[in-house]
C-alpha cells in the first residue's frame, strides 16, 4: 500500500544523504536480497554517518521501520517532518518531551535564551553579591558592638565608686578631650554619639 511508498521515500532519503542504501545487498542474489530487506535491521543513519544523529536520523528509522503501522502513514507525514527538521522545530516522529521542545526553542530563539540567560546570570550573582555583602555587614556590626561595649566598660571603670580612690586624673582628662570630639566627630549620628 502507500506506506511502501514511504519506505521507499526513506531508502531514497537515506542513500541521498548516507551515499550507500541502508541494507547492505551489493553482492547478494535476489531472493537473499529481499530476505535481507524483510528480515534485517536498517543500518541507522546516525550509524553511518556521526553528524547526522538526532532528528534526521529519527525521520530516516521511522520511514524505513520494518513494521508499517510504525511507518509514516503517507508521504505528506514524511514531508512535513522533514520540513520541521529543516525549519529547526519539533519533529512528530520523536516524542514531545520539555528538555527537547525547550532545545528546539533555544535553537531557533537563540538571541531571546541568550538574553535570558544572561539575566538570570545576572541576577544569580547579584544575589550571591548582595548576600556576601550583607554577611560582611552582619559581622562588622558584631565586632563594633564588641568594641563599643568594652570602651563603655573602660570609661565606666573612672566612676570613683569603682576606681577605689585610685588616681584617674589621667583618665578624666582623656574621657574629657573625648567628649568635646564628640559633639563634633559624630554630629550626623546622634544614636552612636547617645550612646557614647
Amino acid at each position: 500500500d502507500f506506506r511502501s511508498d514511504v519506505y521507499a521515500l526513506g531508502v531514497i532519503l537515506f542513500e541521498l544523504v548516507a551515499g550507500r542504501p541502508p541494507h547492505d545487498i551489493a553482492r547478494r542474489s535476489l531472493p537473499d536480497a529481499i530476505r535481507v530487506i524483510r528480515d534485517g535491521t536498517p543500518l541507522r543513519l546516525g550509524a553511518v554517518l556521526p553528524a547526522c544523529r538526532g532528528d534526521l536520523d529519527t525521520i530516516a528509522a521511522k520511514a524505513l521501520e520494518r513494521d508499517k503501522h510504525r511507518r509514516y502513514q503517507s508521504a505528506a507525514e514524511l514531508g512535513a517532518d522533514l520540513e520541521r527538521f529543516l525549519s529547526n522545530r519539533p519533529i512528530a516522529a520523536r516524542p514531545p518531551s520539555a528538555a527537547y521542545q525547550f532545545r528546539k526553542f533555544a535553537s531557533r530563539n537563540k538571541a531571546i535564551v541568550a538574553g535570558a540567560s544572561i539575566a538570570v546570570a545576572s541576577l544569580l550573582t547579584g544575589f550571591v553579591v548582595s548576600t556576601i555583602q550583607s554577611t560582611r555587614a552582619t559581622r562588622a556590626a558584631a565586632k563594633s558592638e564588641q568594641v563599643a561595649a568594652l570602651l563603655k566598660g573602660m570609661i565606666g571603670g573612672i566612676n570613683p565608686v569603682v576606681a577605689q580612690a585610685r588616681d584617674t586624673t589621667l583618665l578624666n582628662d582623656i574621657v574629657d578631650s573625648a567628649a568635646k570630639d564628640l559633639a563634633t566627630s559624630l554630629r550626623d549620628q546622634p544614636e552612636v554619639e547617645g550612646e557614647l
